[in-house]
């Protein structure tokens, strides 16, 4: 039966799609779900490089400094380390809902693997928004996150708690109101939750006996700081291709000073 309308009649979209359905869950409650977004072999692959890059990391800077930072299992900037991350991270069921709430300019911000493992508490089990310490609301989305389900997202291994439409709150709620509208966003391995960035979010403990891993992907228009310098952790990598340099934040770096940055844009000319 067709849905009649009193009053207001003006729709935020007509022809409605699964791409637009995305578009106005994020838009309204500030999340949605991708299913099957990864094949089963692209879920081993990136489970056995993120355990793999972990432990290098922790071999790199010691376990017992990591937890001093609140760092243990956490995976800083796996796709500086191998381009299949890049990759992941660049599906067009991705960019194409990213670009629309960001436009034609964005970076990444920030990208980390994050492994849940089996009776532990995550730093990431604590409230927060992925733009940590922004205590306003805005009209427009100025960063989208893409949460990738390496490992099934259940109530037994901690699924991501989300508090719907908070990217409308300017300060986090009442542990009260938390507690009655939290959604455990339950989702299978290969599916991707993007969100708007101010959106509330917690990862829960997992009492399964298996470690739960997550790829999280921040995207953000380039006004923002990089949490990491991409250009200096990635040595250049891809600065050939105008479209990476671009996606990469390799042309929205400081300059030092102005001659560098009258330098920068006299060689675009050329």
């Amino acid at each position: 039966m067709e849905e009649k309308f009193y009053g207001v009649d003006a729709r935020t979209i007509t022809n409605v799609g699964r791409f637009e359905e995305i578009i106005e869950e994020i838009t309204f409650q500030g999340y949605s779900v991708i299913s099957d977004l990864l094949s089963e072999a692209e879920l081993q692959e990136a489970s056995s490089k993120l355990d793999a890059i972990y432990q290098e990391q922790v071999n790199d800077f010691g376990i017992d400094n990591l937890k001093k930072i609140n760092e243990a299992n956490l995976v800083r900037c796996p796709l500086s380390y191998d381009d299949f991350f890049l990759r992941l991270c660049t599906k067009p069921e991705i960019t194409n809902a990213v670009g629309h709430f960001l436009g034609g300019y964005y970076i990444i911000n920030q990208q980390n693997g994050i492994i849940n493992r089996a009776k532990e508490e995550h730093h990431q089990s604590s409230w927060h928004r992925d733009l940590p310490y922004q205590d306003y609301i805005i009209s427009k989305p100025i960063a989208i996150a893409c949460l990738m389900c390496i490992d099934d997202f259940t109530e037994e291994t901690g699924a991501t708690f989300m508090l719907p439409f908070s990217h409308q709150m300017a300060n986090i709620p009442s542990v009260n109101y938390l507690n009655n509208h939290k959604v455990s966003l339950h989702a299978k391995k290969g599916s991707a939750v993007l969100f708007n960035a101010m959106v509330y979010h917690k990862a829960g403990y997992n009492r399964s006996e298996n470690t739960r891993r997550g790829l999280n992907t921040l995207f953000s228009i380039p006004l923002l700081k990089q949490q990491i310098n991409l250009f200096e952790q990635m040595d250049g990598r891809h600065g050939e291709d105008p479209a990476m340099r671009k996606l990469l934040g390799y042309d929205s770096q400081v300059p030092g000073t102005v001659r560098a940055w009258r330098q920068d844009h006299l060689n675009r000319k050329k």
